[in-house]
């Protein structure tokens, strides 16, 4: 691939380059103006780039063949909100040489008993369902969702996720941005994790989490600001400030680790409000990639 992108002056993507294996979840995480959702509409052939290459199923995305292959949820179901779910599903089908049953693509995306419900009065986690439905509408083998869960609530959150994995039960390939770190984890083969145009980190969650050397993350508070003491673990570990004066470390031998830690607090006689192990997340590996940045 190799792509580079630039508006004017700003160069958004700086030689990025991966690989989308067939029927996997592929994600696309990092801080806002990482280039997510740039490399995502040059993918669907809707933006252009100025350099590098790369095919869709071995051709280009301006095939004809390809095209029909590929399902883009939209993001403005609102400015067809005068019409019914099974009108708006109908005409986009029109589009299509080939599409599925409605009621089967309804079905699906978990809006079945909604078909003659106008798009204006759908709930916000119904609408981003029926953006799916009008991306699958025509049986894609890849699917592009650009932070399709962004301002759901947990229940309306829960259900598109179900009806992405009813999608790769089906063998279909997606291709998926979010800013939410549970979803990344939960729904994704492979996360790339981008920051300021490069490609920071590549893998499954539980790769990430070892080529970061995070096995275990240590949480702990002390009574009282001891910054030397901070300033020495930053030496030797990874570490995560936190809220009211809370951190984390990450380590691959928390035994040895625990015992140095223990060591130098204690000779420093630094009193120790909390202290806590826990197994580290996509989270973790997200702030140590791209510095905390949301």
């Amino acid at each position: 691939m190799n792509l580079y992108k630039s508006y004017g002056k700003k160069k958004v993507l700086k030689g990025i380059s991966f690989n989308v294996r067939r029927g996997e979840v592929f994600t696309l995480i990092g801080p806002n103006g990482s280039g997510k959702t740039t490399i995502m509409e040059i993918l669907e052939g809707v933006r252009t780039y100025n350099s590098g290459s790369f095919t869709i199923l071995g051709k280009n995305t301006g095939d004809r063949e390809v095209r029909e292959k590929i399902g883009v949820a939209i993001q403005d179901s609102h400015s067809l909100s005068h019409l019914r779910v099974s009108e708006l599903l109908a005409m986009y089908s029109k589009l299509y040489t080939r599409t599925l049953p409605l009621e089967e693509v309804i079905r699906s995306v978990h809006l079945t008993g909604k078909e003659r419900q106008m798009v204006r009065n759908l709930s916000g986690g119904e609408k981003q369902l029926l953006n799916i439905a009008v991306a699958i509408v025509h049986d894609p083998q890849i699917v592009f969702l650009d932070e399709p869960s962004t301002g759901l609530d947990p229940e309306a959150r829960r259900r598109l996720w179900s009806s992405m994995g009813i999608l790769k039960e089906q063998g279909k390939t997606i291709l998926l941005t979010t800013h939410n770190m549970e979803e990344a984890e939960l729904l994704s083969d492979r996360v790339a994790i981008l920051k300021d145009g490069i490609l920071r980190s590549l893998g499954s969650p539980e790769d990430l989490l070892k080529e970061a050397g995070m096995n275990k993350r240590i949480d702990f508070e002390f009574n009282e600001s001891e910054d030397g003491i901070i300033s020495i673990l930053q030496d030797r570990f990874q570490l995560k400030k936190g809220h009211a004066g809370s951190y984390s470390i990450f380590t691959m031998n928390v035994e040895d680790d625990m015992k140095y830690f223990l060591s130098i607090t204690s000779s420093a006689g630094i009193s120790i409000r909390s202290l806590s192990i826990h197994v580290p997340d996509l989270e973790d590996v997200y702030f140590v990639c791209t510095g905390g940045e949301g």
